[in-house]
């Protein structure tokens, strides 16, 4: 008979998990389509935030969709092959990491762009970006070849998929992995976020004149640093859990266990579709490409039918506006009312 407190974790993923797909998968489009509009575009933190809305889409789309099979519907597909345990876990471990880190470089990008320093505004580029995201990338595919390696599936210890802790380099490459998603990327995240604020108070005293690019600019900053401090306040808690998972203790076996990492993921999942909602609130110029993009779409949606009649009502609307003014130029002429007389 299945524990009740694991029962619980099961029933709150298949309760919370398909919002959080479909927001994932639809508010991370809409970045995409977004970020891709010039205003944006042309700005070199737009990028990394563009990287991270490709991979949330993929994230949520494929890892999202089978952790909602094995958590909430213990339906797991590692049980029936091994390299399906691999290849899931592989791709869980790479996209986990991509997102946060190209946040993290936003955050670096930032605080160099508001930087009065002309040295440091240069590392603020598109050319750096496209080569530091494609590092990023690179590294983490790398990275995680070892996950690939090491893992095995163990379905009587009831954690699955999973790297054995017996050998010393497994015990370090799985420390490393939670220093890095669960320590590393949030004190980065928040050193310089801190360190932007820094700069922009150091900017109002200098009075600047205020041009569109600036003004998005600033926009970028504000919706950055709410990203950030979303993402430290809803990864924080699955950090700890995951360190408690790789130490040698007992209770990481227990239900109540599963329970609080079944809950700090759901978390974990959904500061990776939360970015949607935070750009709309932190960001006027988002909300206003946005309805562009939205408005067009429907544009495009009317039936042809509609566009023709539309068109057409305009056009003879047009026209009477012209007789009318025709008309009133004539009457309002003196030439032509002396030759009338």
């Amino acid at each position: 008979m299945t524990d009740p407190l694991i029962s619980l974790g099961a029933q709150l993923t298949r309760i919370t998990l398909p919002m959080i797909i479909i927001m994932g998968v639809v508010g991370n489009s809409l970045n995409i389509a977004v970020l891709l509009r010039p205003v944006f575009y042309s700005h070199a933190c737009s990028r990394y935030l563009l990287a991270a809305s490709i991979n949330s889409v993929i994230y949520s789309s494929v890892v999202l969709i089978y952790q909602l099979l094995v958590t909430g519907y213990q339906l797991d597909p590692s049980t029936i092959s091994i390299m399906i345990c691999k290849v899931m876990t592989y791709v869980f471990h790479v996209t986990a990491y991509i997102s946060p880190y190209n946040i993290v470089f936003a955050s670096m990008e930032r605080y160099f762009s508001s930087s009065t320093s002309v040295y440091l505004r240069n590392f603020s580029s598109i050319r750096i970006s496209r080569w530091i995201i494609g590092c990023i990338v690179g590294f983490f595919i790398l990275f995680g070849i070892n996950t690939f390696v090491l893992i095995t599936a163990n379905p009587n210890n009831g954690l699955g998929c999973q790297i054995p802790d017996g050998k010393i380099y497994n015990q370090i490459y799985v420390v490393t992995q939670a220093m890095l998603y669960a320590i590393i990327a949030p004190f980065l995240m928040g050193l310089f976020g801190y360190l932007t604020m820094r700069n922009l108070k150091q900017v109002r005293v200098t009075p600047v004149v205020v041009s569109k690019h600036r003004r998005t600019e600033r926009q970028l900053i504000r919706m950055l640093l709410l990203q950030v401090g979303i993402y430290i306040m809803l990864n924080l808690p699955v950090g700890v859990t995951y360190l408690s998972a790789v130490l040698p203790v007992s209770y990481k076996t227990t239900p109540l266990f599963f329970l609080v990492a079944d809950i700090t993921q759901i978390l974990t999942y959904a500061s990776n579709s939360s970015s949607f909602i935070i750009y709309m609130i932190g960001n006027r110029c988002y909300r206003q490409e946005l309805m562009v993009i939205l408005r067009t779409l429907f544009r495009m949606k009317q039936p042809v039918n509609n566009r023709i009649g539309t068109q057409s009502t305009t056009t003879k609307r047009e026209n009477f506006k012209t007789i009318a003014i025709i008309s009133s130029m004539r009457v309002n002429n003196p030439v032509q009312q002396t030759y009338a007389q």
